[in-house]
Formats: structure tokens, sequence, C-alpha cells
């Protein structure tokens, strides 16, 4: 069934399932380092922001912080929402809640050993948990890093171009992208990929002129899981959001 938004109202369940976990390389968290410390805590702000901008129709923000086939995906059903006479509200944690349950965290993981630390959420066989190497109340996340060269970020900018992909090991997390009009753009042009997977009760919902809900639910201690995709040129580092939860599979570059 096509979503209402690139945004999925319940989360994405499936991209946890352990068959499917294993799939991913699990990279150990001193690699995740050289992000910087505050990366991990600004994908938090990231992702509020940008539910906080599509529940107030503020494409002006979006289309500073979407790629431009994003923007557009989520433009249209932004319209498409409101020509049906739904709008979008957004749905947090109030602070006496968030203080509660802090301090019932914080209760649970007296005398507990440390979490191990990877790269990409990860269900421990016999245990039903998942590990996040950086944690809020209302907010976790993990993150899967590679890089990309050859390639640029707009996509727009990548149709007609002639690429060739050059395999890569299975254990290097690159991926090489051989313009064949311009050899030196592996050079030119690389890009660092950052797959943030999160699981959080930060969340969208969509209600009709009359206040009922039609889409997700006002539940602020129900968890989803959600995922963003963030692209930077090195080494500039000024993200944008190229995919959320998988709807635009990855958003190929050609």
């Amino acid at each position: 069934m096509q979503r209402k938004l690139p945004y999925a109202f319940h989360g994405l369940d499936y991209l946890y399932e352990p068959y499917l976990a294993t799939v991913y390389n699990l990279i150990p968290s001193y690699k995740t380092q050289k992000l910087g410390e505050g990366f991990l805590n600004q994908t938090s702000q990231v992702y509020t922001s940008l539910l906080q901008s599509i529940a107030e129709q503020d494409k002006e923000f979006l289309k500073q912080i979407l790629e431009p086939k994003l923007y557009h995906a989520t433009s249209h059903c932004m319209d498409l929402l409101e020509e049906k006479q739904l709008k979008l509200q957004y749905v947090e944690q109030d602070q006496q809640q968030n203080g509660e349950k802090q301090e019932e965290d914080e209760e649970e993981q007296e005398g507990q050993q440390p979490q191990q630390q990877f790269s990409f959420f990860q269900k421990i066989l016999g245990k039903n948990e998942t590990y996040h190497i950086f944690q809020e109340n209302d907010y976790k996340c993990n993150v899967d890093i590679k890089g990309v060269f050859g390639v640029k970020i707009n996509r727009n900018e990548n149709e007609n171009t002639p690429f060739v992909e050059i395999p890569a090991l299975p254990t290097t997390p690159r991926n090489y992208h051989l313009n064949l009009k311009n050899p030196f753009s592996l050079y030119e042009n690389q890009i660092l990929v950052a797959n943030i997977l999160i699981y959080t009760s930060k969340k969208l919902v969509a209600v009709d002129q009359e206040g009922i809900l039609v889409h997700g639910d006002y539940d602020n201690n129900q968890f989803y899981y959600h995922k963003l995709r963030l692209e930077s040129y090195i080494p500039n580092f000024n993200w944008i959001i190229t995919d959320i939860d998988d709807y635009l599979k990855g958003n190929p570059y050609y």
C-alpha cells in the first residue's frame, strides 16, 4: 500500500527482524566517533526539526534540508493530504513525562553492565534487546556509515551521465561510481553517507477537520523504528537528508 508520506506513521519494524539485521555490517563505534562527539546528539535535533517542519508546512525550510527528489516527493504528499483536508500534527512526550521516564531509566540501569556499541541496531540472540550508541528519553539511535565516490548528492545532476559502478570488497564500506565523461569525479565528489536508525516516540499524526485521528496514534509512550539517510560532501559536512523511512528505497544516485 502506498504510504501517505515519506514518513511512515507506524515506523519500519521490518528493518529490525533478526534475519534482516544480520545482513548489515556491524561497525565498531570507534569508527562512528570520527563524525564528532556532537553528531549523534544533533541527529535528534534534525529529526525533531524535520517532523515539526512537515507538520507546520514549512516548505522553505524543507527545501533547504531535503535532497530535491525527496523534497518533491514530500511536498507532493503534503499537498495530497491538504487536498483531503487532513492536518498534520507533531507529537512528543512532555517535560514531566520525560523527567519521570528518566528517573525510571536511571533506576533500571543501576548495576547493569555498559552496553556494547555498534553502528547498527543489533538483536542479541536469546535476548529481546536492541543496543544503541546514543540515547535520550524519547529518542535512541544508531548509525551505519559508508563512503560513496564519483556521484553527486543532487540526483538530478547525475542524470544523462554514464556511470559504471566499480565493485568494492565486501568488507570495505565504500561504493565507487566511475563517471565515463569525467573520471576525476572519483576525487571531486566524495560523499559520506550516514544511515541513522532511530527508535523514538516523537511522531507525526494526521487528523481531519473535526480533529479525529486518521493516521498515526497519540500514544506518546509508543516507540517506533524510523530511518534517515544523511549525506554530505567531504570535508564540508553540510548534511542533506536524502531519504526518510526508505520511501525512495535509498534514493538511487542514477
